[in-house]
């Protein structure tokens, strides 16, 4: 018989312990385990669009469609393109197109193979006209690209997938004559084998803005109804003339968010539509509303505070923040009296005119965002009635910012309208003005401008105008423009020295827009005898890509410029104040 101790007992014990343990252990993990699980986050009320959304990445960035084309009109300077994938690309779009014994063309040393892409921004409505640049490929054997042309060229996003080429659908298309690209110097190996085309090219889609929700902690029920909000409180503040549906529409896929049309009164300034679009209020009731628009109209007054005030006002539907704007023009301080005229001229409310003028002419830093609001405000005579003096004399940039703002919103204003696009090569404008200024663009569209009749050229000077035009200031009061024909006579052309009819001349011997420009470059270069044959000045780009982007952002230039909007709580991850500071949209 066994004899038991006192120790017998212990692995039983301290089985029983271990199990006790064990059972408490899993019992309090479950406990932890429940403990440990996020709560559902309530949505917060009445707050600004921006603590709950963001604009995507395409809101932000353009899109960048290509595609292969065929330039002719080379002479003896194009090549045989010696990249089959390329070849193949452009063969298969001239058999599309009916064209008789592809190959033989593409082969002429007429001809050349090109790329051509285009970057199309956000915002951007289908019928848009757009820039395109067009380049050789490596080892491309053509020699210039000058006076070509290209054929009819579709663009849109590629991918390249092993040895091919993915394409989506077709977003641009593009056809007519080139323009050297004017950013590469004239000595550079480059110069005749890049080009652009401005304005020719028609996009075939609309870009839309889009917000995506940005917690991930809301619930997906959470989330659609965040979208709905957003969309409703949109479409309360901007419709579209003539359309049924507002701006917005909130969908699902491939995420929760919004999409917003571009509205036509913001066209030239999308990075305020974006900042007026994030300053609306959701889930706002009546009572908050009133109490909010009576807070604003102390903010406004306060110039550190009234950039963000002027815009929430501006945000608000039915026009209901106009009374306290016009409150806002009556301070002392220039820079609330500048953000209440703008927001009133986005809103289309009259009387902000002058106001605005005065900011563009002595206020070189709110210049752009002024034009650029005189350009978007309801009325097309108080418009005209600011913009006009404007151009008559001052700084290059303002008397073409005001052309431009004037152009934009009536073209057919007789002070700026356009001489007959049937006889030059470009649009084409002579005003009214008794001050001299040449301008030309290089970009969105050929286009010169003459601020007067009164630019003559400076006697003795020889001038060419591209390869077979010379023009021939031979007295101060008479100059001979000949076209050169090897083979043939030459066609030759008497004026007075005006420079608007040797203009005139150039275009009817048959000179392009890049012709054109050549003559009025050598024309203003510093001659031998220490003078410009140009006897005014010549601006290319007044608004170059740069200050045209701020033109049409309608943000100001100063770098201490920063949207602050008031933020009730603390905030998320990616703060609203991050989303709204205009500095960080590219």
């Amino acid at each position: 018989m066994k004899v038991l101790t006192k120790y017998s007992s212990f692995p039983v014990f301290l089985l029983v312990v271990m199990i006790a343990l064990g059972g408490c252990n899993l019992i309090g993990s479950k406990k932890n385990k429940g403990n440990n699980q996020k709560p559902i986050k309530q949505i917060p009320p009445n707050r600004i669009l921006a603590e709950y959304a963001s604009p995507g990445v395409s809101s932000h960035n353009p899109m960048r469609v290509q595609g292969f084309g065929l330039v002719y009109n080379l002479g003896d300077n194009g090549g045989i393109e010696v990249d089959s994938m390329h070849r193949k690309l452009v063969l298969d779009e001239l058999n599309r197109a009916g064209v008789q014994n592809p190959s033989r063309l593409v082969d002429s040393k007429d001809t050349a193979i090109v790329h051509v892409e285009a970057y199309i921004p956000p915002g951007t409505r289908k019928g848009d006209p757009i820039d395109v640049e067009i380049s050789l490929p490596a080892n491309s054997e053509c020699r210039s690209l000058q006076d070509g042309i290209l054929s009819e060229t579709v663009l849109s996003e590629m991918l390249g997938v092993g040895n091919g080429i993915r394409r989506g659908s077709i977003i641009v298309a593009v056809k007519g004559p080139l323009l050297l690209d004017p950013k590469i110097d004239k000595s550079s190996s480059n110069y005749e084998k890049r080009a652009v085309i401005l304005g020719k090219a028609e996009c075939r889609i609309d870009r839309d803005f889009n917000f995506s929700l940005d917690s991930e902690d809301w619930t997906p029920s959470q989330k659609s109804k965040i979208a709905i909000e957003m969309e409703r409180c949109i479409n309360k503040r901007f419709k579209i003339e003539g359309e049924q549906t507002g701006v917005a529409k909130a969908k699902s896929q491939p995420a929760v968010g919004v999409e917003v049309k571009m509205h036509p009164n913001y066209r030239e300034a999308p990075r305020r539509y974006l900042a007026v679009i994030m300053s609306i209020r959701c889930f706002e009731s009546d009572t908050q509303q009133v109490q909010r628009i009576e807070d604003l109209k102390q903010e406004l007054l306060d110039p550190e505070k009234s950039q963000a005030a002027a815009l929430q006002l501006e945000a608000l539907p039915a026009r209901m923040g106009t009374d306290t704007l016009y409150e806002g023009m009556k301070s002392t301080s220039s820079h609330v009296r500048f953000c209440s005229a703008e927001a009133l001229a986005y809103m289309q409310r009259p009387g902000v005119g002058p106001v605005l003028a005065e900011f563009a002419r002595n206020d070189p830093k709110k210049r752009p965002a002024a034009i650029a609001a005189l350009a978007s405000m309801g009325s097309d005579l108080e418009a005209a009635e600011n913009l006009l003096p404007l151009m008559a004399t001052g700084e290059p940039e303002l008397r073409y910012g005001a052309f431009w703002a004037l152009r934009r919103r009536n073209p057919d204003h007789p002070a700026i309208r356009a001489w007959p696009m049937d006889a030059y090569p470009y649009h084409y404008h002579v005003l009214p003005f008794d001050e001299p200024l040449v301008h030309a663009t290089t970009s969105r569209r050929s286009e010169i401008v003459l601020f007067s009749q009164n630019a003559q050229l400076n006697a003795p000077f020889v001038g060419n105008a591209g390869k077979s035009i010379v023009v021939d200031v031979f007295s101060p009061e008479q100059v001979k423009i000949v076209r050169v024909n090897p083979g043939r006579i030459n066609e030759e052309r008497l004026r007075p020295n005006e420079l608007h009819k040797v203009l005139e001349a150039i275009a009817e011997l048959g000179g392009s827009y890049q012709d054109t420009l050549e003559f009025l470059t050598e024309a203003s270069v510093e001659q031998l005898n220490g003078r410009q044959a140009l006897a005014c000045r010549f601006v290319v780009d007044g608004i170059s890509r740069d200050k045209e982007r701020s033109y049409n952002s309608a943000i100001y230039a100063d770098e201490n410029f920063d949207f602050k909007p008031p933020v009730e709580e603390a905030p998320k991850k990616k703060s609203a104040l991050g989303k709204l500071n205009p500095t960080t949209w590219r």
